[in-house]
């Protein structure tokens, strides 16, 4: 992945970290509209939310580091600290953020499942920012492809130099079909609190369960065989379909 010198100070930023920081502020702004229009407290989730975010964000960061501890090797105490290195796990920062959330909430009485159908929109929309922004960047892409389709990427540190499949442009499709799909049924399962969350969540994890198997960037393969995010979407495929059940299929 190649850097990009943006002026700030003495730091490089991905172009890419770049898209995901503005994903990050407009599903927080989306989030606090969605929270004002409803029942909530916009106080709660002013003086709240930063909590959440804080405590996915250093989950999200340890977890990465004992993934890639060349990144500890390069920058030893400071590793925790070196955002620039750009790795923070996703699926860790969400089980940090929820995590936090659930238990905050309810200390103070508040339906977490509630707070979760809420998300549901932010969420999806700054997901969608990150598949343009990986697409944009060459960040996130795919394996190499014979399609008309295929994508060439010569100055983004891809190392195919043959057409790749545009796997974010598949993600972005996909979940902009869930984005409208879960926006007309809102109001549906309105008096079903978490059950808009939950649909999203499975269809969320079974399109990157999916799409992991047209990704060409560098990860972790376990067995030499299957990438360590479709276990980790396996695993959580399995609890929500179980929650799912367990709740009479709501």
């Amino acid at each position: 992945m190649n850097f990009y010198k943006l002026g700030i100070g003495t730091f490089e930023l991905k172009i890419y970290g770049i898209f995901v920081a503005i994903a990050f502020i407009v599903a927080v702004l989306k989030f606090y509209r969605s929270v004002e229009k409803s029942s909530l407290s916009t106080d709660f989730f002013v003086h709240h939310f930063w909590k959440w975010m804080l405590a996915g964000i250093l989950l999200g960061r340890i977890v990465a580091l004992a993934l890639y501890p060349e990144i500890i090797a390069r920058h030893g105490v400071l590793a925790f600290f070196a955002f620039w290195e750009g790795e923070i796990h996703t699926i860790a920062t969400g089980i940090g953020f929820l995590s936090a959330a659930f238990f905050d909430l309810r200390s103070r009485g508040e339906d977490f499942k509630k707070w979760l159908d809420l998300a549901v929109s932010p969420f999806l929309v700054a997901v969608i920012l990150i598949d343009v922004g990986g697409f944009i960047t060459g960040a996130v892409h795919g394996t190499e492809t014979s399609m008309f389709w295929g994508i060439r990427y010569e100055t983004f540190g891809v190392e195919s130099l043959n057409p790749v499949h545009p796997v974010t442009l598949y993600a972005a499709l996909a979940h902009t079909i869930v984005f409208r799909w879960a926006r007309s049924r809102a109001r549906i399962f309105e008096k079903i609190p978490g059950a808009l969350a939950l649909r999203v969540a499975i269809f969320y994890f079974s399109i990157d369960f999916f799409l992991q198997s047209f990704r060409g960037d560098p990860t972790i393969w376990i067995f030499g065989k299957v990438r360590l995010e479709q276990i980790l979407d396996f695993v959580i495929l399995a609890i929500l379909f179980f929650a799912w059940r367990g709740r009479g299929k709501m």
